[in-house]
């Protein structure tokens, strides 16, 4: 966590550690999507279906599988897996 005004670190878990861009990505995507559903709450009941391209894509750790479906929300708690580490 950094203060904008000043630049300087407040928190951090491993911060100074190199990540694999596929962290960065999913955070992006969780962010907007969050972004997203401030503006209109009733996307999180829609729903999503993982893709073959998806499932099989090196470093997936979800566990959805090709043609399964969630609800946007619930991705976004599979997302939040990935920073647990």
């Amino acid at each position: 966590i950094v203060d904008v005004q000043t630049g300087k670190e407040l928190a951090g878990q491993e911060s100074a550690a190199r990540k694999d861009m596929a962290s960065t990505t999913k955070m992006m995507t969780a962010w907007l999507v969050a972004r997203l559903l401030q503006k209109a709450p009733e996307l999180a009941a829609e729903t999503l279906t993982m893709s073959t391209r998806g499932d099989n894509t090196i470093g997936s750790t979800s566990g959805v599988r090709s043609g399964e479906s969630l609800p946007v929300q619930e991705s976004l708690f599979g997302a939040d897996a990935a920073f647990r580490k």
